[in-house]
């Protein structure tokens, strides 16, 4: 008899479901739903920007710019420096040297203790050939070192600040160029190929040289933001 109690108390399949909890489904149901969506539309906008950023040219990458502005920097020095050369040469040929000299006596202790010494500055003059003892040695020193000078000045012009302006314009390229995160592959590559050549030619510190790498890292993380779950 308990048996046939205890069947009777099972409720029938058509009974009517609680409210309470058919509005509790429907509205986790919903949110589940909803989750699903943004979690969908934010694959969707990620595929879409990794989509647009695998589309950029490399003419819309910033570093390539600036790899040409170092090449041109680059350039620009190495002619520098060798019309320096040039004129150093031509310095070297005229027995002038590379600064400008005379060769007088040392005459501080006398006129018997006569011992060559060379003068590069002016100064100096006064110091080997005291004016109030030799007057007139002292005067054609300054004379000979001042021809000298000129002499140099008239070879080497300006090419020593065309040098120095030249290397100036090639550290602010690099400076650029290293603090410059890649925005394309290509433009990944093209910095990574171009680091050993900056390291060989010196021109960056060790500081830089790990920028670099940090760039390229950065510039990873943008173009592949999955890559790391992989």
């Amino acid at each position: 008899m308990a048996q046939a109690d205890s069947v009777h108390s099972t409720p029938r399949l058509n009974t009517p479901a609680d409210p309470t909890r058919r509005r509790f489904l429907t509205q986790s149901a919903s949110v589940a739903a909803g989750g699903s969506v943004l979690a969908l539309a934010a694959v969707s906008a990620t595929a879409d920007a990794a989509a647009h950023r695998a589309t950029l040219a490399p003419s819309d990458d910033p570093i390539f710019a600036l790899i040409e502005d170092y090449r041109t920097a680059e350039k620009a020095v190495a002619a520098a420096a060798s019309e320096l050369s040039r004129r150093e040469e031509m310095l070297i040929e005229q027995g002038l040297g590379s600064s400008p000299f005379i060769s007088v006596l040392e005459m501080r202790d006398g006129l018997y203790a006569k011992k060559p010494v060379t003068i590069y500055k002016r100064e100096y003059v006064d110091i080997h050939i005291p004016p109030d003892r030799f007057r007139q040695l002292n005067a054609d020193a300054h004379i000979a070192l001042d021809a000298k000078i000129e002499q140099h000045k008239a070879i080497m012009g300006d090419s020593e600040d065309v040098l120095n302006a030249a290397q100036d314009l090639e550290t602010e390229s690099v400076d650029a160029l290293v603090s410059t995160t890649p925005t394309t592959m290509a433009g990944v590559i093209a910095l990574l190929e171009l680091w050993p050549e900056l390291r060989r030619a010196r021109v960056m510190d060790d500081d830089q040289a790990d920028t670099i790498i940090i760039s390229v890292i950065d510039a990873l993380d943008e173009i592949h933001p999955d890559a790391r779950l992989a």
